[in-house]
């Protein structure tokens, strides 16, 4: 293997690490776009099929014949269905970068994420040394009506032991998949250096897409979303009208940041509430033999919803940009933040007799202008490592530094003729520079690590640690925990040339991170808005009357 491939392979993992968010719950949706197998218009693009994994890959039957002969006559022993597992994945690895075969067990996975619950008791789980630790407990959860708090101590559940060398987070995890709804689960913890014994009654937890806040001083609702699952319109609804009931003029921004996409029709029901007109296209789609299917508003908007401003970044993918795309083209609202993924293709998902499925590309995506924001893979390694070419070009810091392998084409708002361009994703109106810290690879890379190391010294000396927001802000960080960080970080990046001195520039990483485990969610939330740049933009957006778009009003 040559030394390019290695690192972009290398890079390819860390990307794994720091794209999750880390107190996130859940596994990442992926970035799609599709729909539910219920919920498909008349017109859908493909029919629901079920499909056998074997005869899927061959109607002629030749890979059935090699796994036979090999099954017959190989020299070892074999798992023939792995080798079918292996054989579908390096198809699709000659399909588009967003077709694959998803296992039977990515499968259940999937679909607890997309339809909104899952089976369990709601905690999330920190191993630190040997010792798994709770490190957040869900609201209105079964652990959380059990009595189990952040800080506990996982000895054991139904009496299998769950510390000591060897012991792994997802060992833990599929100690819950094996209960049914209604088992107990009897927990064994240390809480404050006492044991105890709790138990917990396994059920759905609900797991919402969709949070809020509100600004009084600018009557502006803020409502961030996830992910697009089988709920988010129903939960953003509800969201609206704990604020917009009374039917006075709302301003709302809407946080997509990181969102990779999801249901199709939940982001057009969505956008169906930001746009009072009816028949207006929102996206069309054109798949196999150019079939077009165009989607438009339906006319009934329930909410007062009057300026609206959209964030967005390199993490916002699929129906992130369906609806960042529709409201720049007609110039309902403003953008806010760095040019997102580039994802404009179209995915449905076909069960598999196995228990797996595959997700399959069936149609390219358009905004109302016509553009495509789909990004080129013709080049697959250099389309699965842009968030680092992005990275070192600058583009994620200067909104003039733009990197993009997609064939640059101008277009122009459908109500204002404002020149918008198509780069591989939706580029915003207003651009928010990430921090410069991780404009070095070194630092991006450990900045993950600096999270983590963060959660472990705390959960190693709570007793001593600051608890409250004044006491973590005013904290005066120890020489320990230092030296700790760069020995851990030394470990990890022999090669690099971190010092005391320059591990000091990670200080709002670790006091956010703290802050993130030690405060309650309502706290920790009020204070991030108080501080997060893309909200301040979109603030100071609407305190301008979006400014950028103000003619609209005009011309209508």
């Amino acid at each position: 293997m040559d030394t390019n491939q290695h690192n972009k392979e290398d890079k390819s993992k860390k990307f794994n690490i720091i794209q999750p968010l880390l107190f996130s719950a859940f596994i990442s949706v992926g970035m799609m776009v599709g729909y539910k197998m219920n919920d498909r218009p008349q017109n859908s693009l493909l029919a629901t099929t079920e499909m056998d994994a074997k005869s899927m890959m061959n109607k002629n039957g030749r890979i059935e014949e090699l796994i036979q002969f090999i099954e017959s006559k190989y020299v070892d022993s074999i798992i023939t269905s792995d080798l079918v597992d292996e054989a579908i994945i390096g198809i699709f690895k000659k399909l588009d970068p967003h077709s694959l075969y998803l296992a039977p067990q990515e499968v259940i996975e999937m679909n607890d994420e997309m339809n909104g619950s899952y089976l369990g008791i709601g905690i999330q789980q920190f191993k630190s040394k040997d010792t798994s630790y709770i490190i957040d407990v869900l609201e209105n959860s079964p652990a959380q009506k059990a009595g189990l708090m952040v800080f506990d101590k996982i000895i054991s559940i139904n009496d299998s032991l769950f510390s000591g060398n060897g012991m792994e987070i997802k060992k833990l995890n599929f100690a819950f998949t094996t209960l049914s709804k209604g088992d107990n689960a009897r927990i064994k913890i240390i809480r404050d250096y006492k044991p105890m014994t709790i138990d917990v009654i396994v059920d759905d937890v609900m797991s919402s897409s969709v949070n809020s806040t509100y600004m009084k001083d600018i009557k502006t609702i803020i409502v961030k979303i996830q992910r697009f699952d089988a709920k988010t319109y129903q939960d953003f609804m509800k969201e609206i009208e704990k604020y917009a009931a009374d039917n006075k003029p709302h301003n709302l921004i809407l946080d997509l940041r990181d969102n990779p996409g999801g249901y199709l029709p939940e982001a057009i029901n969505i956008l169906c509430q930001i746009f009072e007109e009816k028949d207006k296209i929102l996206v069309y789609t054109i798949g196999k033999d150019n079939k077009r299917n165009d989607y438009k508003t339906s006319g009934k908007r329930f909410f007062n919803l009057d300026q609206i401003v959209v964030l967005i970044d390199e993490g916002s993918a699929s129906a992130s940009e369906i609806i960042a795309g529709a409201i720049q083209d007609w110039d309902r609202g403003v953008l806010v933040g760095r040019r997102s993924y580039g994802k404009g293709l179209v995915q449905e998902q076909y069960d598999l007799q196995n228990g797996g499925a595959i997700r399959l590309t069936v149609a390219r995506y358009y905004t109302p202008s016509g553009r495509s924001i789909q990004r080129s893979y013709q080049d697959k390694d250099r389309y699965e490592n842009d968030y680092y070419d992005r990275l070192s070009h600058g583009d994620l810091f200067n909104k003039d530094s733009v990197l993009t392998t997609s064939k640059e084409e101008t277009f122009y708002t459908l109500n204002l003729k404002r020149k918008v361009k198509s780069l591989g994703g939706v580029t915003p109106d207003i651009f928010v520079s990430k921090d410069t810290i991780l404009a070095s690879e070194p630092y991006l890379y450990a900045t993950v690590d600096t999270e983590v190391y963060t959660i472990d010294y705390a959960i190693q000396h709570r007793k001593s640690m600051p608890t409250t927001y004044q006491g973590i802000k005013f904290w005066n960080i120890p020489d320990d925990f230092y030296t700790g960080l760069l020995a851990t970080i030394g470990k990890i990046y022999p090669k690099s040339s971190f010092t005391l001195q320059t591990l000091k520039k990670f200080e709002p990483i670790i006091k956010n991170s703290l802050m993130g485990l030690m405060l309650d969610k309502a706290t920790y939330k009020e204070l991030q808005l108080k501080e997060d740049l893309f909200i301040l933009k979109a603030k100071e957006s609407i305190l301008n009357n979006n400014k950028i778009i103000a003619r609209k009003k005009i011309i209508q």
